[in-house]
């Protein structure tokens, strides 16, 4: 009997250990106005997509470090209108914590037009 109630807590404490383990993010979601560009993340950790189009040009590049179970994503971002002749550029730093992970994270407001992150 004591055998079998060792086992059964082994186990459980091996399932438990396997099920808290974070996994990864693999992509990276940039949100901005009602658009939205992805990009993969690669091995060696960096990010990088270009859409260019008749109405604008969007590059979005960055890098992913990861600190204990937490993330520091270095962003930059430029954006370019061809109808209004403009460009804004934004260039940060944000700490995303691992329950984080899935959930928009906005890291600027231009004229009331919101800018976030989603790591997947």
């Amino acid at each position: 009997m004591f055998k079998s109630k060792s086992i059964l807590a082994l186990s459980m404490f091996a399932f438990g250990c396997f099920a808290n383990q974070d996994s990864e993010p693999t992509s990276v979601v940039l949100n901005y106005g009602d658009s939205s560009i992805s990009t993969d993340i690669q091995a060696n950790r960096k990010f990088h997509v270009v859409r260019d189009n008749e109405s604008e040009h969007v590059e979005f590049s960055g890098g992913i470090t990861k600190e204990y179970s937490d993330y520091i994503v270095n962003i930059h971002i430029i954006r370019k209108s061809n109808i209004r002749r403009s460009r804004r550029e934004l260039n940060t730093t944000v700490l995303m914590n691992s329950d984080q992970i899935g959930k928009p994270l906005v890291i600027g407001i231009e004229n009331d037009e919101f800018t976030s992150i989603t790591l997947r």
